[in-house]
Formats: C-alpha cells, structure tokens, sequence
C-alpha cells in the first residue's frame, strides 16, 4: 500500500485530445469554461493525448485546503481564485490504455510528465506517496488539521467506481451542535447557504 494525501476539493478528470484540454466532474459534467486556466495547463504538457485523474482544490492563507473558499469561487460565476489541480492518476496516455497497468507504473509516468512540464503548468502538482509509513503520516495529517488520507495498492488496476484497492483513512473530529438558523444559498432560493451553529457551554 502506499499512502497520499486527502485532498479536500472537487475530483476533476482532464482529458487531453490533439492538444486541446477538457475538464469533467466525477459525474461527468464539463467544467472546461470553467477551468481555463487549468485547461491551458493540461495543453502545455509534452503529450499528445492523455487522461488524467486527480483533485482541484483552492488553499487559503495558511496554505491548507479550503473547500468554503473554493465553493465560493464556483458560486462567484466566473474562478478568479487561484487553484491547484492535484494529479494522481494516468489511466490513458499517448494511445495507450494504462488502466491494467499498477498503480505504481501510471504514477511514474505521470511524475515523468508533470516533471517535463513547463512554467505554464504550475497550477498542476503530483501528489507525492507520504513517506514513514501509513500510522505515521496519519498522525501528522491530523494533528495538522487535514482531512486524512487515501491508501492505495500499489498493484491496483484503475477503477472508475468506488474500489477496495483505494481506502479514505478519515481524520474524525465529532461534536453535537444546536441550529440556531440557516441562510440560503446564493442564487438559488430552494438550497441551504450557511447554518448558525451554538455548541452548548458548561462553564
């Protein structure tokens, strides 16, 4: 096995096609317009066709994932937000069908391909295997406040569904809160924006 990152943002395909680049959602929504810049990133790779898969998220001042500001930067209509798409996979490159391959050799080539890139491609990073060992790396992951972290077989064939080859290690905090109130979402009137929360205080 061998371990990543978390990533907390939106799963993003990238298909790569005679130098043209389209970005979909897990549920295979095209959010290429909305992802220019990530999309003139994809093009500036040495390749002529590819797939890719990974995760794009926006990062606040600290320089931790923060999935509110990247909502908000969707909500906001046209992405002005500074973001990074995460790369973790390669399931397809240059005509050739990589998703019997393991996870160890299409990640290879993937880290030989980002590594090729150029200044254009710097919104797109490769997400690194977290070295010392799973219990380790997700001590540190929580103790710094991430999300957790994704163990991975190393011998694992690409699979585009759920898969017990890819395992969410999940760092759970718990609470019981009140609802004070709610507001709704922005532009749309039937969906909930934001919940007052109160934490009851015995002191």
């Amino acid at each position: 096995w061998l371990v990543e990152k978390k990533f907390d943002g939106y799963r993003m395909l990238a298909r790569l096609h005679n130098g043209h680049a389209r970005l979909f959602t897990r549920n295979g929504h095209d959010w290429t317009s909305k992802l220019p810049t990530l999309a003139t990133a994809i093009e500036a790779l040495p390749a002529g066709t590819a797939w890719f898969d990974g995760e794009v998220v926006a990062l606040n001042e600290a320089g931790a994932d923060d999935f509110n500001r990247l909502q908000g930067a969707f909500d906001a209509g046209a992405v002005t937000t500074p973001l990074t798409y995460w790369l973790f996979d390669l399931p397809h490159f240059d005509g050739h069908d990589l998703r019997a391959q393991p996870l160890t050799q299409r990640r290879a080539l993937l880290k030989a391909l980002l590594a090729h890139g150029g200044r254009q491609c710097a919104p797109l990073k490769f997400s690194e295997e977290l070295a010392g060992g799973a219990a380790a790396a997700f001590a540190r992951a929580c103790k710094a406040g991430e999300e957790g972290l994704v163990a991975k077989r190393r011998d694992a064939a690409y699979r585009s569904g759920r898969s017990a080859t890819w395992l969410k290690l999940k760092c759970r905090r718990r609470q019981e809160f009140v609802i004070g109130g709610y507001t709704l979402r922005q532009g749309s009137s039937a969906e909930v924006g934001s919940l007052l929360l109160g934490v009851f205080d015995d002191s």
